[in-house]
């Protein structure tokens, strides 16, 4: 399984946060045409939190997903992410699509629809893409925000969680485990704590 947007992309991720107050939560729109906006320089800072099977914290840090560079492929802009390893990042008008190389050639897949609805699902991968909400309220150190909410399943067990605001991009993000008995857990997450946009 390559792990999902490769960035936690993740799934991993963010917009205009410098802008808005936790009084004052981003709207999201549908006029908005990204779900996660790229641009050399921008940076969305994230604190990382581990958990055991019993809710108590194992370890926590902090990082930042930075778009290091892009590069020009049949002639659209892809951007590369600080953590993405050799995954590339492009918006097209359904969203979101990554773009790597592997033995059989350079892969394009999407990864986050955009525009969407809630309940609609697509595979990405060996992953099912699942839109939880279109409007999950969000609180993390940077701010309040509507995000849409993407759940990721990996043989039909939960993955992870994304939440990205339209605009801003990623929020928070949310990776589940399970207990040898099966019973689902978080753990681990991560919540920005500041977005740079350039």
């Amino acid at each position: 399984m390559k792990s999902f947007l490769n960035v936690s992309l993740l799934c991993l991720a963010v917009f205009m946060l410098s802008s808005c107050k936790k009084s004052n939560p981003v709207e999201s729109s549908p006029s908005v045409l990204q779900i996660w906006p790229f641009k050399t320089g921008n940076t969305w800072a994230y604190q990382a939190i581990s958990f055991d099977s019993t809710g108590t914290v194992t370890q926590s840090g902090s990082g930042a997903f930075i778009v290091t560079t892009d590069t020009i492929v049949g002639g659209e802009t892809w951007y590369h992410l600080s953590t993405a390893g050799t995954m590339f990042y492009t918006n097209r008008s359904d969203g979101l699509w990554v773009m790597w190389n592997n033995t059989s050639g350079l892969n394009q897949e999407l990864l986050f629809k955009y525009p969407v609805s809630a309940g609609d699902n697509w595979n990405y991968g060996a992953d099912l893409v699942f839109v939880q909400s279109t409007d999950t309220l969000i609180t993390v150190m940077a701010g309040t925000y509507h995000c849409y909410e993407y759940r990721v399943f990996y043989n039909s067990n939960p993955l992870c969680d994304y939440y990205c605001c339209p605009g801003v991009g990623f929020i928070a993000e949310d990776y589940f485990s399970s207990t040898n008995s099966g019973r689902l857990y978080r753990a681990w997450n991560l919540r920005t704590s500041s977005v740079t946009l350039k």
